[in-house]
This record gives C-alpha cells, structure tokens and sequence, in this order.
C-alpha cells in the first residue's frame, strides 16, 4: 500500500498544508477497507477541507515528500 497524503484547504481551494500517512496494513484483500487514523500536527485556523489521497510520483517531484 502507497502512504496516504493528506491536505488541508481553505476557503478558496489552496493547499495551505499536508502531511503524509504510512498504513499498518501493508496490503488489502478484494473488497477490503483499511482503517487509519491521522492528525495533523498543527493545523492552520483558516483550513476549510482535507484532502486524502494515495502519496504518488508528483509529490516526489513537488517536493512534497
């Protein structure tokens, strides 16, 4: 399983903040669900929505990693 990045947004869409998540489950079975749980460490006041999504090449390449 690739790690999970998380992103926070705020009112107009920007990414003001992101971290990302490693899973214990290390792969998943037909039809199965893993279960995570994650925090930010401190989130910015002005954070509207998070975005969770698999961790992929770009964020390497952004620098986000």
């Amino acid at each position: 399983m690739p790690r999970l990045r998380f992103s926070v947004r705020d009112a107009q869409g920007a990414e003001i903040y992101a971290w990302n998540a490693v899973l214990e489950q290390t792969t998943l079975k037909p039809g199965e669900r893993p279960w995570f749980k994650s925090r930010p460490r401190s989130p910015p006041p002005e954070g509207r929505n998070i975005d969770v999504r698999f961790f992929s090449k770009r964020d390497l390449v952004s620098g986000q990693a």
